[in-house]
């Protein structure tokens, strides 16, 4: 019984080995992520100098330039690049060509035996052919030359919003590595960058007005052991926050790259932070409260704000201050996971609740969304709120980002708004990516082929309602992730794998798949000095 089962194995195996080898030599080959539309390829090669030339038609192409510049210092420090004026005898051409028939972001590469020309159909698409150049690179850096195959590339996004979200509240980044992520994002075409920058367990956003949020709420005394409910807890002192000047630095960092940065204040629940450092904006001021040492929902511990005029003065300041240091469209404000039963045990809410007439606590989330919405209307921008806004009946112009499954996200398709997917079991990379994982994590298993199983847009939808699904959002919540190394490690493969469905859409995970494609991007993380995780990539029985 055992060698039946050995020999069903082996078998099972080789088949799937021929499956791969039999897609590689009959496929339209591109180790490009994420996937172009079209890639086509001879056996011609352009070799080009150590000193590279390279053209550019005018100040809109100075970003794509810098930062291709910047790569080839990092990556390939043996080579220059040169401008030079006469296009006609540089390697590389990078050029502009304003098209109102193009999609936003698309562009095109043509290459002979003697030069490269990148076309962006507006400076965000030149930049984004940049990307897909830097792939064409050998990634073998000690060689003397590049050669990049002689080819034609035609290409643009199937999806306005291509995000990845970050959790610095848990545990906090430098500002360097917030800097390599959106370099990371840049390098996968995404153009969100959401920053979780509040939340019971710290407060990492200056905001001057309210000193003791950086004094008090940015600080931890303790932090969890091991998976939630945990072992005990340490007794190290936690905490950071990012000054005004740092953030302003990251934004424009993320600007050049041509990705907007989606900052999230998490109100009226996971505010524990919050109260810990203003207590008079709690449902019971009389009590004394620490900024969150344990992960999990505070169900038993109050984290919730009180509706009242001193804390609707607060958020306005709050969103004043975000709104001035994210220049970007949007402002997320949480709304999520709020446990009523603080605000049905305060007499001080239940009299706030009696002199406005409302039925219940619902209601008086409904109040926080509605003024929310108005404040942050007010300042020119646009809300993003998760699922659980819904119930509390958000506005339509609120964008709804669904994260438990997909349901909240068709039901918000279907009220009229805007829609985010981002559900937990294809796009929370904090999750487990191996059934046995030897370090901490969340319990569901998302893997690669999870990923490509992504429902961007549910069959269940018209397609009226489906034109209301804006994109996707990956997340990595950092409870149990407190290094860079840690999170690079849930991050890659699998946003590699969503950038992918953001960009491309393909029909199934299998058209992705293919061997020498998932080779090349091993290699290429190995240049970038990524720690993926390689379980991906590991054959076991």
């Amino acid at each position: 019984m055992k060698n039946g089962k050995y020999t069903v194995m082996k078998f099972s195996y080789y088949l799937i080995l021929v499956f791969f080898l039999v897609m590689k030599t009959t496929a339209s080959y591109s180790a490009i992520f994420p996937k172009p539309v079209e890639f086509k390829r001879s056996e011609q090669i352009l070799q080009l100098p150590s000193e590279v030339s390279i053209s550019i038609s005018g100040s809109e192409c100075e970003r794509s330039a810098q930062f291709f510049n910047a790569y080839l210092k990092k990556y390939y420090p043996f080579l220059s690049l040169n401008r030079i004026e006469d296009s006609s005898s540089a390697d590389i051409i990078l050029e502009i060509k304003p098209s109102s028939r193009k999609k936003a972001g698309a562009y095109r590469i043509k290459s002979d035996k003697n030069k490269i020309r990148l076309t962006g159909y507006n400076a965000e698409g030149l930049f984004y052919a940049v990307q897909t150049l830097i792939q064409l690179l050998p990634v073998d850096p000690d060689h003397n030359k590049l050669e990049i195959p002689v080819c034609a590339i035609y290409d643009e996004p199937k999806t306005e919003y291509r995000s990845m979200h970050l959790d610095v509240a848990r545990h906090i980044f430098p500002v360097d590595y917030i800097k390599q992520f959106i370099d990371y994002l840049a390098l996968h075409k995404m153009n969100i960058f959401h920053w979780h920058l509040t939340d019971d367990q710290g407060w990492r956003i200056e905001i001057p007005e309210y000193p003791k949020l950086t004094e008090t709420g940015a600080w931890r005394d303790a932090t969890i052991i091991g998976v939630y409910p945990g072992t005990g807890i340490d007794s190290t002192r936690y905490g950071g926050f990012y000054t005004q000047n740092e953030i302003r630095e990251i934004v424009n960092y993320a600007e050049d790259r041509y990705i907007t940065v989606v900052p999230e204040i998490d109100i009226p629940g996971h505010c524990l932070a919050v109260i810990a450092s203003y207590p008079e904006f709690s449902t019971d001021p009389s009590k004394e409260y620490k900024v969150a040492e344990t992960w999990g929902i505070y169900n038993k511990r109050n984290n919730v704000l009180a509706p009242s005029p001193e804390v609707l003065e607060f958020l306005e300041t709050v969103f004043g201050n975000v709104a001035s240091l994210f220049p970007g469209p949007y402002i997320h404000f949480g709304g999520d996971e709020c446990s009523r039963k603080w605000w049905k045990e305060s007499a001080k809410v239940q009299t706030f609740m009696a002199e406005n007439n409302m039925k219940d606590e619902r209601e008086v989330q409904s109040w926080f969304i509605r003024h929310t919405e108005r404040i942050i209307s007010d300042l020119g921008k646009r809300s993003i709120a998760w699922g659980e806004a819904l119930d509390a009946d958000a506005s339509s112009e609120t964008i709804i980002m669904s994260w438990k499954n997909d349901k909240a996200g068709i039901e918000a398709a279907r009220k009229g708004h805007k829609v985010i997917m981002a559900p937990q079991r294809y796009a929370y990379f904090n999750h487990k990516q191996v059934k046995e994982e030897h370090e901490p994590s969340h319990p569901l298993l998302v893997t690669v082929d999870s990923v490509y199983r992504f429902p961007l847009n549910p069959k269940v939808l018209s397609k009226r309602e489906a034109k209301r699904i804006i994109g996707a959002s990956g997340c990595i919540w950092t409870e149990y992730y407190p290094t860079t190394a840690r999170v690079e490690y849930a991050v890659f493969p699998r946003m590699t794998a969503l950038s992918d469905i953001l960009w491309s859409q393909p029909a199934s995970g299998s058209d992705f798949m293919y061997v020498e494609r998932w080779a090349k991007l091993k290699e290429r993380y190995n240049l970038w000095g990524i720690n993926y995780s390689n379980a991906f990539w590991e054959v076991t029985p």
